[in-house]
């Protein structure tokens, strides 16, 4: 029987229950939460028409089995929860080099990252694999799988249980109804009709399945065998005779260290339990007994080539599920080239499969034991394995290779850890380390590969004698991934296949060459986590109209469409003034006293790309939902943005404190330009500000207009630059500017939350100017509790032949040191910071602030430069002690500013690393 949308019941006949489940039957989006998690008791069944061969993987999504993480299943009726964007830049996608970037931290940041934004969704494989492996295929293979003594059946009715054979009517039965649950749970296809799952008394006979050979303790070698040997049966069956595949499962023979090429600082714990590499990893042979044996390439072994990370836990789905999270996003950092990013967790009792992308995360729970769950389980296989880059993420914009390349590995090493029975928590390091680099057990002649049988039966000498879970290191202290805060020892004198010779290891490193019509040179920023912006900036080059070679930083993100209409009109403001330059006489008189002052030549303007880019949107392309879906109250979409600047230095390159000091000044400039052109940039921060490349240029820049609105409140007590009357009207009509009033802001607190101003954190006011500016004061401020000093002369020369492209092999810099733990907290609870900066703000409390950041300084700096920083600071934060509301102008942080590069226009002796001299063949500073 089916509930029809009105509540009826609606007769079924055998014929249609038998039927070859072709067709769809329509559903209501206004039906009840399912009741069961599963399809263990229950016996449905759809009726027949049609073909699903011309169904395409973005079917239209069930909305009836989608429902919040938070919500318990059939508990309360389906509602979407609050599921927009804040505003403020998340600390863990937006983490500044100060910050922790231990396990902790990471998984802590994730939790607050992905709140009211993580949905559990029944027909994730089928929308994401239904087109390469339909449900009624898939149902096929699981038969063929029963076949071949894969899995068994057991038929429970009245109480009593009967193993069913595997070529029984009770067989075809089941295996029948694992395909209506699927279908019922699947994507909507005319004729199918999606509905609750009944209760056992209604359905008296229900199905139990179970995997033959499953590992009853879940090891990482043991699953991974298990797994590809599901697999390579499947993938025997005629039906599937002509399918290749392209991916296999993998365990990482190195348990104790960082998985290999991460970008700093966040390689710490980065240890998934098995991964999926490409099948030319691999190798594939006869052992003596004539099965196939596959041998996997080290070289292969990193984060650049994996398609998907996995954990494997006994039965703590939802810790596996933190761990994968982790893993998924280090491997977001590491693949700029991807839309979203997929994740497995294995368990004894449960798989679950995840995908992410800028508006949250998708989960799809498959409990084994159901006939359902099973049917998915092989499809998310087969299409884990079977299916092209593109299914997976992969952007058409971007063009990759994998080249062989040698990478240099840190002097020293971490020492080995502990053993530990625990299996659950890991202790690291900061420090890179080769997997190749690390001692393992074994004869010294021992094969430079490692080989991975097909038969679970078969051992295999894939990694150490021992499990992973009894290597893993429980952890005692956060500390202990802060930079010299490790104990090391020498590298160990045994090198496996991955090292090429001492000191060095060989991988096999998948890298963009082309993106967006660019060629593409290396990453030069990578703050992209699970759910946000996912803000990366490559390093591309391209011929300009002279035929010259210019360097840019491409930018690409994933933005609110609820900002849409703002971020056109401040692209249109900017590009009316870059239009006129060329013709000054044009501009508006108002226009032409702002480009007198040069300010504009401290903005970077985004610039669109050579390669037209086609609307991507998050949930109507990924995730395949209507219009109307994607346009519900509280759901969160976002699209592709891609832009280019000229390529600059980013702050952690400075060169001296007065070089800092002269670019701080510079960003300031060319904020002061973006406020009198009616534009408020709203997200100021050490990584929207950079620096000149050489000293001949302007020293320093803002950048980044996400955040940027429309703005028309004056900025000067002085009318000597008014704001332009046609960016005034624009501001007027605008419903989210700062001046209209005609409705609120889509959020009060707008930012990147160290740097935000107490008033932006107690949201009991507009956003301003004047937060703006003093939030370059957090910039300032926070910078001396960042760095200890500037790198060596020869490492900033370094970053400057490489672009500034990140090495993956590298460590966190060492002239980086952690904020103090009462800054740490200004990151991600904004409480505690609108409480701190009141503070700080407060001038009767200038002594104990007075006190405590003279301690960070000297801690940090040498003494040679502590007294001239403390004035600095000291000096700025007067202005804002003074100041009505702390409402401090540009022009008054500027002369601040500027008073001190006059008393101090020298760096201290040793102070100094600018690699390049000035016209008189002395240092340039």
């Amino acid at each position: 029987m089916h509930k029809s949308k009105h509540g009826k019941q609606k007769a079924v006949s055998s014929d249609e229950e038998t039927s070859a489940l072709e067709g769809w039957m329509s559903s209501s989006d206004d039906e009840a939460p399912p009741q069961e998690y599963g399809d263990k008791n229950t016996n449905t069944s759809q009726t027949a028409g049609g073909s699903s061969s011309a169904r395409s993987a973005k079917g239209t999504r069930n909305a009836l089995y989608r429902w919040p993480q938070e919500v318990k299943k059939g508990s309360v009726p389906r509602t979407m929860p609050s599921y927009v964007s804040d505003g403020v830049r998340s600390s863990l996608s937006n983490a500044m080099p100060g910050q922790h970037h231990t396990k902790v931290a990471i998984e802590d940041g994730l939790k607050v990252e992905l709140v009211g934004a993580t949905f559990v969704a029944d027909d994730l494989a089928d929308q994401m694999f239904g087109s390469l492996i339909s449900t009624e295929l898939a149902s096929e293979v699981l038969a063929g799988l029963l076949t071949e003594g894969m899995v068994t059946v057991e038929k429970e009715m009245d109480e009593k249980k009967t193993e069913v054979a595997s070529h029984s009517n009770d067989a075809r039965a089941a295996v029948r109804h694992a395909l209506e649950r699927a279908l019922a749970h699947g994507c909507k296809r005319p004729g199918v009709m999606q509905h609750r799952t009944p209760q056992k008394n209604e359905n008296p006979t229900s199905w139990n399945w179970t995997w033959v050979g499953y590992p009853t303790r879940v090891v990482e070698k043991d699953l991974v065998n298990y797994l590809n040997k599901i697999v390579d049966t499947a993938l025997g069956l005629p039906i599937l005779k002509d399918r290749q595949p392209r991916y296999r499962f993998a365990v990482p023979n190195d348990t104790t260290h960082a998985f290999p090429l991460a970008y700093p600082p966040d390689k710490a714990d980065m240890r998934p339990d098995f991964v999926v590499l490409p099948i030319e990893a691999f190798t594939k042979v006869k052992n003596l007994g004539g099965q196939d044996e596959y041998t996997l390439e080290e070289k292969w072994l990193n984060f650049t080539t994996l398609r998907l990370t996995g954990e494997c836990k006994a039965s703590n789905a939802k810790q596996g599920a933190t761990q994968v999270q982790r893993y998924m996003r280090g491997t977001n950092r590491m693949q700029p080239w991807q839309r979203f990013i997929t994740g497995l967790v294995v368990t004894r009792q449960q798989v679950t499969f995840l995908r992410a992308e800028g508006s949250g995360l998708e989960l799809f729970h498959m409990k084994l034991e159901y006939g359902r769950s099973s049917l998915e389980f092989v499809r998310v296989l087969l299409g884990i394995v079977l299916a092209d880059d593109l299914v997976f993420g992969l952007s058409p914009h971007f063009d990759l290779a994998i080249e062989d390349e040698e990478t240099v590995l840190p002097r020293s090493l971490p020492a080995p850890p502990p053993a530990s029975s625990d299996g659950f928590y890991r202790t690291s390091t900061v420090y890179f380390v080769s997997h190749g680099e690390h001692e393992t057990p074994g004869p010294p002649d021992a094969p430079a590969s490692v080989t991975l049988p097909v038969s679970s039966g078969t051992s295999s000498n894939f990694g150490s004698g021992t499990t992973r879970s009894s290597t893993k290191r429980k952890r005692k202290d956060d500390a202990a991934e802060e930079p010299g805060t490790s104990t090391t020892n020498p590298p160990p004198k045994k090198r496996t296949a991955a090292t090429k010779s001492k000191g060095k290891a060989l991988y096999a490193v998948r890298k963009p060459k082309r993106a967006f019509g660019y060629e593409c040179l290396g990453s030069l920023f990578n703050v992209s986590s699970l759910r946000g912006r996912n803000t990366r900036a490559l390093l591309v080059a391209f011929l300009n109209k002279t035929g010259g070679k210019v360097y840019a930083a491409l930018k690409i993100s994933w933005q609110d469409t609820e900002r849409a209409k703002e971020r056109t009109t401040v692209r249109a403001i900017l590009d009316k003034f870059r239009a006129e330059l060329h013709e000054p006489s044009s501009m508006a008189l108002e226009v032409q006293n702002i480009l007198a002052k040069g300010w504009h030549n401290n903005v970077l303007f985004p610039q669109s790309p050579i390669e037209p880019v086609e609307v991507d949107s998050t949930l109507r392309n990924i995730r395949a939902f209507t219009d109307a879906e994607a346009g519900a109250p509280g759901l969160e979409d976002r699209v592709l943005d891609v832009s280019w600047t000229p390529l600059k230095r980013p702050v952690q390159y400075f060169w001296s404190v007065q070089d800092f000091v002269k670019g701080l000044i510079g960003a300031l400039r060319g904020h002061q330009f973006l406020t009198h052109m009616g534009i408020l940039h709203r997200d100021v921060s050490e990584n929207n500000i950079v620096l000149g490349v050489l000293p001949t240029e302007e020293r320093g820049y803002i950048m980044d207009m996400d955040m940027a609105i429309p703005y028309g409140v004056p900025q000067d007590p002085s009318p000597e630059f008014p704001i332009p009357q046609d960016v005034l009207l624009t501001t007027a009509n605008n419903p989210g500017s700062a001046n209209s009033g005609l409705e609120p802001y889509k959020v009060a607190r707008t930012g990147t939350a160290p740097y935000m101003s107490a008033n932006v954190l107690s949201g009991i006011a507009p956003h301003t100017h004047f937060d703006d500016i003093e939030s370059f004061f957090y910039v300032l401020m926070l910078f001396f509790v960042s760095y200890k000093g500037p790198l060596p002369e020869s490492e900033l020369m370094a970053a400057h032949d490489r672009r500034f492209a990140l090495e993956v092999t590298s460590s966190r810099p060492t002239h980086i040191t952690p904020w103090p733990d009462e800054y740490q907290k200004w990151a991600g609870e904004m409480d505690a910071a609108m409480t701190a900066k009141f503070a700080l703000m407060n001038r009767d409390m200038l002594a104990v602030v007075q006190r405590k950041l003279s301690g960070f300084v000297m801690e940090r700096w040498v003494k040679e430069v502590v007294s001239p920083i403390k004035k600095l600071i000291f000096g700025s934060l007067a202005l804002f002690h003074s100041g009505t509301y702390r409402q401090v102008h540009h022009e008054q942080f500027i002369g601040v500013l500027e008073q001190w590069l006059e008393e101090n226009p020298v760096p201290a002796e040793g102070q100094n690393s600018c690699p390049f001299k000035d016209e008189n063949g002395r240092q340039a500073i």
